[in-house]
Formats: C-alpha cells, sequence, structure tokens
C-alpha cells in the first residue's frame, strides 16, 4: 500500500533530495495537530462505510480509532509510519534530523 499525506508518497522519498527531506520533516513537526486530525477523519470514513459492509472491520477501525484517541497528538505523531519513513530516509543519509 502506497501511503500519501498532501505531496509526500512514502514509496518515493529516495527520490528526495537532502534539503527536501529536512523540509518535509520540519513542516510535519509544525503540523502535527492538523495530521493528528486528518488521520481521524480519515478513520471516521472508512468506519462509516464499514459498518455497513463489514462488521469485523468496523471493530478493527473503531479499536484504532479509540487507541488514537487516547493518545496525544505528539505521542502519535512519533509513532507516525509517514513521519518515521522520512525521518528513517533523512538518518540513513546521516542527516541531522531537527
Amino acid at each position: 500500500m502506497e501511503l500519501k499525506t498532501d505531496n509526500i508518497t512514502v514509496d518515493r522519498l529516495t527520490e528526495l533530495s537532502n534539503e527536501q527531506l529536512l523540509k518535509n520533516i520540519s513542516l510535519l513537526k509544525r503540523k502535527v495537530e492538523f495530521y493528528y486530525c486528518q488521520e481521524l477523519r480519515r478513520i471516521e470514513k472508512n468506519k462509516r462505510s464499514a459498518i455497513i459492509k463489514d462488521l469485523e472491520e468496523f471493530r478493527i477501525l473503531q479499536d484504532k480509532y479509540n487507541r488514537m484517541k487516547s493518545l496525544s497528538p505528539y505521542v502519535w505523531f512519533e509513532n507516525w509510519e509517514v513521519y518515521n519513513a522520512i525521518k528513517g530516509e533523512a538518518m540513513k543519509r546521516n542527516l541531522s534530523v531537527p
């Protein structure tokens, strides 16, 4: 599965320059609450369709939503796969991550 966050596509991180990687990290850190809320809305949307189609998927999404709501945006952010993928690519290149 390909993860997208606005213009960030995790599959294509290797194509970014060092400067672009660091700018993406900086941007993500400034907008933690926005991405947290965006992810909650995405889960909510998926839950609405899942309750009609697949009850088991709905329960999984409900559990994910409840776990995410119990975390602060900053704790969630530190474990977010998009942020960690970008940070990991920066560390592979021995960049100092802000």
